[in-house]
């Protein structure tokens, strides 16, 4: 999907006081192409998704290995906005999710129940006793996410020729977000009456190197992911 918004306002964002219409007669014709750049209020979205994508390839018997067990997820975000303070407010968003789900039916086990030794009544909670070897079911799943945000602070009443790339870090902030969970799931029934859940989860924080919009100065991004990985 896309959207843009655009709005222009009806007074001077540098004087609230005086009409747009009116403070742009009395300039010339560079500050009034300024001007109104500058006074536009606009955000333009991008965004694209992918949600639970998967082959729904099974075998009569499930196996561990069936294309229907694996499933994804993408999305990507971009925004960005602009108006009379800010020259520019970019975020980027990044979503991906890896799931694994394998379900089966085991067959309980009555290891007395045809012995020959326990026909009689009283042995009948052992006749009756039975366990399922195998667990019920499997579930994995890893889900990444990352936030880039980066916002440039527009230097009003000053010439923009003047400004050096270097002098231009200093209206800039930026930030960045990129987290990473691991869950896992057994469910495993080991008698009519006796069942085990088992849960875990992790959640790890991935630092990231404070590269930013190498535009703006000389110097090179760092590898990021070769830099972290080691934090994953």
């Amino acid at each position: 999907t896309h959207s843009r918004e655009k709005e222009k306002p009806k007074y001077d964002p540098t004087n609230t006081d005086v009409l747009l219409e009116d403070a742009l007669e009395d300039m010339s014709k560079s500050e009034r192409d300024s001007i109104e750049k500058i006074s536009v209020v606009s955000s333009e979205q991008t965004s694209f998704a992918l949600t639970n994508v998967r082959v729904g390839l099974a075998s009569k018997k499930p196996m561990p290995y069936d294309p229907a067990n694996f499933s994804f997820s993408l999305a990507f975000t971009k925004r960005n906005e602009r108006d009379i303070d800010v020259e520019y407010d970019m975020t980027r968003t990044y979503r991906g999710n890896f799931n694994y789900s394998y379900t089966l039916s085991p067959k309980m086990l009555s290891p007395f129940k045809n012995n020959k030794y326990f026909k009689k009544k009283k042995w009948k909670l052992f006749t009756d006793f039975g366990i399922y070897p195998m667990p019920n079911s499997y579930t994995f799943s890893v889900d990444m996410d990352r936030t880039y945000n980066e916002v440039m602070a527009r230097e009003l009443g000053t010439d923009q020729s003047s400004i050096v790339n270097q002098d231009r870090l200093a209206d800039m902030t930026w930030d960045k977000d990129f987290n990473m969970t691991r869950r896992a799931d057994i469910k495993w029934n080991f008698t009519k009456n006796l069942k085990l859940s088992f849960a875990t989860a992790m959640n790890s924080e991935i630092e990231e190197s404070l590269a930013y919009n190498d535009d703006l100065i000389d110097l090179p991004r760092m590898r990021e992911y070769k830099y972290n990985r080691d934090y994953i």
